[in-house]
């Protein structure tokens, strides 16, 4: 029967192969089975405007025997074709090209398409950018999860591993950069024609190409030549002496962690504008988001942030790329070892010490993803190229980081590390799956260990352990309850004294809990030191080797309401700030407990890291507002009106205070906290007369933004002439968002008729500023005024374009405000409209979601 199945399942693909827009996970097992000793010829010709471009594809590989082929190929139109040296006309669908059983050979074939092509706008395929600020014209490839046929005709799918021979035609004072370095250039009238080495069997989703009039600068580590490129408008603003050196310091760690040379011959990082994601580890040629760039100083937090990106990427070269998943239900082999790499590497190997902060900030991502809807197992189902994309979140990256952690801390660090030496030995250059990856562990500890990797990377969901205690005069008793079917955890227990105002960890205990406990509680009992006594509070958490939320014991959270500046571990007050606002989501901690805790603690916190969170969660951020006391304060009758507005003076006094009394890196923090809290008219004027004093561009921005939030009468007046001294392409769309936030119904009703128009006319960078700014929390209701056209653009307009414009539009402009009424509305619009796109639904039941957990809190703290 299973047989059966399968053959119905391939039958009903490959015939409606035409229609299709997706490469599902069984057309690439047939297609796979049917290839072998795939290569191409790619040349391409960028001279020729902003029209578009030309190529031709040779690609040449063998056949078990003579059968139809998809090859695939989106947009663009096909010149001509020839298959083993005759002409042919080629059927196409959507997304496919038919190569012909009568024209193909059992053996090896030789099939040769010349194309031409449109450059994209979304940021996919081969993206096309014209500076404003001196009209240059920049082009750069991004190809991940299925894209690469967005270029040129590929087999374009991960196991399917093959080299590329590149050539360019691109003008003369262009730089082109592709995955290997060019062995010739040579002139060609006004052009040049750029010549580039056969890469390494490597997958369709990490070739590369990018061309444009770069500045670039270079460096080695060891013999491996180092770049790094950007705009000329932008080079001004590059810290290239310290990202070389981050580097060479990042090659240099995992050479020796991984046991395994840097394997690609040389090393180019390109920063590119309107780049969707945070950067693509494309092999040796790493494409990096504009928004890394600072336009005024740089704030350690940036920098961190900034390198730790670097070294995840650098991660991918052997993670991904040397050896690279099969098909893209196992994307957490490259995408959690990459995320939890770079922190080990960037607190060993760089001067951030302090990374393992940022580690916990990924974290909390996963563990709101992982309570959501639309939450899945790290190693699941993905049956199309569509769901593919959709697994590129905080399952993928935060939680399959933490289980890495967690399998560190619970095998040991040598064998750890040994198990993936092993795996790079034995996998170089192919595809894997997780029985793979589960083999070599299992190899290297002759241990079974299918039900541990099983119970985590299989199944969905997070674990919660209840922590209590209480004192005897010789002993402390430790309860930790547990959830039903817990998974298995490797964890510390630690417990502190406040001595003198200093709290000290006066013991820790390791603990490991088998799966699915039957009792379901974990009961310690240690002998107390008389000296001491009973401990002020536990940690279940300690060190946060595990992936689980704590929920405090009544007498550890009475200690924390006056005590946690006491704590000096940053790793650790971060840690227990973090349960903490995880108890307010989950309804176990009062708001007005968090917030006047985080009012009497910001004043008093040292650490940026840990000051960052706790603005976050009081007043939210420029893009994260819907997770914040800000926007989860009841205020639904007068006197939760009345106390709302206290709350909100309070941050705004507090902000101000702060930002005015400190300099330096707290000073920006301060003031970008102010200016995302500012809501009354007096406050409001003072920003207007401090944007005389702010001289970093992009903070110029912000204080606008807060302007033309609020209506301010002149913001408008401002914001011109602010883009008359302010040419580039940056500024262009903060002034998208600034408008977009102005609470004038006209100002929105011509962006939301824009937005759902069958032909966007803006870029997906642009897109995602207006959605992100057009409602912002204390306007968030007037969405409700657009339902009937948003609507109708969910349904009939964007499901047609790019899943990058759908996840912009939906996120921003879902009709959800943290209302019964509009929750129960959004529901039943999911319910109505199941035969949406993969990105359409699973942004809508997310933002249901959030939505629904909005209101359950709202409702708790009106108790």
């Amino acid at each position: 029967m299973k047989k059966i199945i399968f053959l119905l399942t391939i039958f009903t693909c490959v015939a409606a192969w035409a229609d299709s827009r997706v490469l599902t996970q069984d057309m690439a097992k047939t297609r796979f089975n049917q290839l072998s000793q795939v290569s191409y010829k790619l040349f391409l010709d960028v001279s020729q405007g902003d029209e578009g471009f030309t190529g031709r594809q040779e690609i040449i590989f063998d056949l078990q025997k003579a059968q139809d082929i998809l090859l695939d190929f989106q947009g663009g139109k096909i010149l001509s074709a020839e298959i083993n040296g005759r002409s042919a006309e080629l059927a196409r669908g959507q997304v496919f090209v038919k190569l012909p059983k009568s024209m193909l050979v059992t053996g090896t074939n030789n099939v040769k398409i010349e194309f031409i092509h449109e450059y994209s706008r979304d940021g996919y395929g081969l993206h096309y950018f014209q500076d404003p600020e001196d009209q240059k014209t920049y082009l750069y490839t991004n190809f991940e999860p299925f894209e690469a046929n967005r270029l040129a005709p590929f087999f374009d799918q991960p196991d399917i591993k093959a080299p590329l021979e590149l050539t360019v035609i691109a003008p003369d004072e262009w730089v082109v950069i592709a995955n290997t370095r060019e062995v010739s250039i040579k002139q060609s009238g006004a052009n040049q024609i750029w010549e580039f080495s056969k890469t390494a069997p490597i997958s369709t989703y990490v070739y590369a190409m990018m061309a444009g009039p770069f500045t670039y600068w270079e460096g080695t580590y060891n013999n491996t030549p180092l770049r790094l490129f950007a705009r000329q408008s932008q080079a001004k603003y590059v810290p290239y002496e310290e990202w070389l050196k981050i580097t060479g310091q990042g090659l240099e760690f995992y050479e020796k962690y991984f046991a395994t040379n840097y394997p690609f011959g040389k090393y180019d990082q390109v920063i590119v504008p309107e780049f969707n994601a945070g950067a693509m580890e494309n092999v040796a040629a790493v494409t990096f988001s504009e928004r890394f760039l600072r336009r005024g100083s740089y704030t350690r937090s940036d920098r961190l942030y900034l390198y730790n990106t670097v070294l995840h990427e650098m991660a991918h070269m052997w993670f991904g790329n040397l050896v690279t998943m099969k098909w893209w239900n196992d994307l957490w082999l490259n995408e959690s070892f990459a995320t939890y790499m770079a922190f080990v590497s960037e607190s060993q190997a760089t001067e951030f010490s302090e990374a393992w902060l940022e580690y916990n900030k990924e974290k909390r991502g996963a563990y709101q993803q992982d309570q959501m809807i639309t939450t899945h197992p790290i190693s699941g189902v993905v049956r199309d190229t569509d769901e593919a994309g959709a697994t590129f979140d905080d399952i993928t990256y935060g939680k399959g980081a933490a289980v890495m952690n967690e399998l560190n801390f619970y095998l040991g660090e040598d064998v750890f590390k040994k198990s993936l030496q092993n795996y790079f030995k034995k996998y170089a250059y192919a595809n894997t799956t997780l029985e793979n990856f589960i083999a070599v562990f299992e190899e290297t500890t002759k241990t079974d260990m299918k039900s541990w990797f099983k119970s985590w990377l299989e199944t969905s969901g997070i674990d919660t352990i209840a922590q209590s205690f209480s004192c005897t005069s010789n002993d402390l008793n430790i309860n930790l309850k547990l959830p039903v079917d817990n998974r298995p955890h490797a964890l510390k227990v630690a417990l502190f004294k406040n001595i003198h105002g200093i709290v000290k960890k006066i013991k820790e205990i390791p603990v490991k809990i088998p799966q699915s406990l039957p009792q379901r509680s974990v009961q310690l009992k240690i002998s107390l030191e008389k000296s001491l006594g009973c401990p002020s509070f536990i940690y279940a958490n300690y060190e946060d080797h595990g992936y689980f939320k704590v929920q405090f014991d009544q007498k550890s959270l009475q200690f924390f309401k006056s005590n946690i500046n006491n704590i000096y571990d940053d790793n650790l007050r971060a840690a227990i700030w973090s349960d903490l606002w995880q108890m307010v989501r989950d309804q176990k901690f009062k708001l007005s407990d968090f917030s006047n805790m985080a009012i009497e603690s910001i004043s008093l916190e040292k650490n940026t890291g840990v000051l960052s969170f706790l603005i976050g969660r009081t007043v939210g951020g420029r893009w994260s507002d819907y997770d914040s006391v800000y926007y989860f304060w009841p205020r639904g009758t007068e006197s939760e009106k009345d106390s709302y507005d206290e709350i909100i003076k309070s941050y705004e006094s507090l902000y101000k205070q702060m930002m005015v009394n400190t300099s330096g890196d707290r000073y920006k923090l301060f003031l970008d906290a102010y200016l995302q809290s500012v809501s009354s008219a007096s406050e409001v004027l003072n920003v207007a007369s401090l944007l005389e004093t702010i001289t970093d561009p992009d903070r110029r921005y912000k204080a606008l933004t807060t302007l033309c939030r609020n209506n301010y009468e002149g913001a408008q007046k401002i914001l011109n002439e602010e883009l008359g001294r302010d040419k580039s392409d940056r500024a262009k769309k903060y002034a998208l968002s600034c408008m977009a936030s102005m609470p004038d119904p006209q100002i929105k009703r011509e962006f939301i008729n824009k937005l759902t128009s069958k032909e966007p006319s803006y870029s997906v960078d642009e897109v995602s500023h207006i959605a992100k700014s057009l409602f912002p929390p204390q306007q968030r209701e007037a969405l409700s005024d657009y339902r009937p056209q948003i609507e109708y653009a969910l349904k009939n307009i964007w499901p047609k374009l790019d899943a990058s414009y759908q996840e912009s539009l939906v996120y921003g402009l879902a009709i959800a405000y943290c209302d019964v009424s509009a929750n129960r509305n959004l529901e039943n619009f999911i319910r109505s409209n199941r035969d949406m796109t993969v990105t359409i639904k699973t942004g809508l039941l997310d933002v249901f979601d959030d939505d629904r957990r909005c209101v359950a809190i709202k409702n708790y703290n009106r108790r």
